[in-house]
């Protein structure tokens, strides 16, 4: 049915991206700050946001982390689960 699609549209009103580029002297490449708004709130009242460094490690990979956190709860279960983030590389996802 049509309408199910319906049952997304807070999804898609998810979050925006922006880089910012700046350039310390013309003697290197230019950097980028990057950031993320999160506008997606509490999705049919199962979702919390948190901001969380994730050690390197043999639980967690090579290298530590920086990631906005989603905590949902269904049928009273707890998970966590990052969607985006940074490592200590400065690779994004």
């Amino acid at each position: 049915m049509w309408w199910t699609s319906l049952l997304f549209l807070p999804v898609s009103w998810a979050c925006s991206y922006v880089e910012l580029p700046w350039q310390a002297n013309s003697t290197v490449p230019p950097s980028y700050l990057i950031a993320r708004t999160m506008e997606l709130s509490n999705l049919y009242g199962t979702t919390e946001y948190s901001i969380e460094a994730v050690p390197r490690g043999p639980n967690h990979g090579k290298f530590g982390y920086v990631a906005p956190m989603n905590h949902f709860h269904f049928d009273g279960v707890p998970f966590q689960v990052p969607f985006e983030g940074m490592n200590e590389q400065g690779l994004t996802v």
